[in-house]
This record gives C-alpha cells, structure tokens and sequence, in this order.
C-alpha cells in the first residue's frame, strides 16, 4: 500500500476540515491501480474534483450509510472527533509506520475518524464502511429501524465520548443532538 502525506498549512488547528494530526497519513493511500479488478477503466472509479464520497451499501445497511453520511456533515462532530485521541499513536513509530501490518481501527471513535477521513480525502468514487458494521456486530443482510439505530449509535457515542478529558469532545453529543420530544397519541 502506498502512502501520501498531505500538504499543509501548520495553523489550521481550528479549521473542521483539516485533518492535520489525525493520522490521516496512515489511513490515506493514493489509489492503487492494481485495486480496480475486474475494471476495464480505472478512472469511472476515480471521484471527480469537488464531488462527494459515497459509501458502499453492504446488502441491507442504507440506514448506516445514510447516518454516516448525515454524522460526517455535521461539522462540529467531526471536528469533535478528530479532537479524540486514538490508539494510532502505538502503531506509529516515531514518525514512521510500522512495515508488519496494516492500522486497523480499535474503537468506535477511531472507526469514525478513519470512514470520516476517507469521506473528505478518499479518490475514489466510494468507500467500504464494512470495519465499522462489523465492529458494531450489525448484521448486513437484515434491515434495521434507522431511528433505533441512531438512537442506539448515538448513546454509544456518547457514552464513549463521555470519558474524554477535551469538554469540547466530550459533550459534543448532547450540544449538537440534544433536544425534548413529546409523544402524543389523538
């Protein structure tokens, strides 16, 4: 697997889109020609300049793809995630990476920032999210209620964040989906 390390400017620490100290150089490889099986032209799989990534639909997982992509436009999420810190720093050595394996993400946060990472940089037209429905031990061949699932993911989430030490991570759930609903039946 090749890998790029992005151009950038070093004052950009605020700046939700820029994915400087993430890790980002771990996860984001140019694209490798020898990828494309079966292709007769590499390029339909390339993403046009200024397009969006999708995500590939696993059998019945439209309701996570549309959660993902719906999470990953919610900038100050993301921004809140890339804040978190994650076990990549033990898979990198120094300022090298280890050559016996490739990083796989450990956590459910880490997971977010490796698929959020590929939706903002990715070159091709879509990206596999099977890490992260395997990690969640979703089963891809049944459908789920989206609004269950939100619900579940995002009290997971925000349990999972509540152990951050950043408050800006670590209440980023309750202050970008928090809010009352009355259920009332006539």
């Amino acid at each position: 697997m090749l890998f790029f390390f992005f151009s950038h400017r070093r004052n950009c620490k605020g700046n939700p889109n820029c994915l400087v100290g993430i890790g980002e150089h771990i996860w984001l490889g140019e694209i490798d020609e020898n990828s494309f099986h079966n292709i007769d032209d590499p390029n339909c799989e390339r993403r046009k300049k200024n397009s969006f990534v999708g995500l590939t639909n696993l059998g019945a997982t439209c309701y996570v793809n549309t959660f993902l992509q719906v999470w990953f436009l919610n900038l100050e999420l993301r921004q809140a995630l890339y804040l978190c810190p994650s076990t990549c720093s033990d898979y990198m050595m120094g300022d090298g990476i280890h050559e016996e394996k490739d990083y796989e993400p450990q956590t459910i946060c880490e997971h977010l920032q490796y698929l959020f990472a590929l939706l903002q940089n990715s070159n091709r037209r879509y990206i596999d999210p099977s890490g992260f429905v395997k990690a969640l031990g979703l089963d891809t061949g049944q459908q789920q209620d989206a609004q269950e699932f939100s619900k579940l993911f995002m009290s997971l989430l925000e349990d999972t964040l509540s152990k951050q030490k950043n408050p800006d991570v670590r209440n980023i759930v309750q202050q970008q989906f928090c809010g009352e609903y009355a259920y009332v039946t006539v």
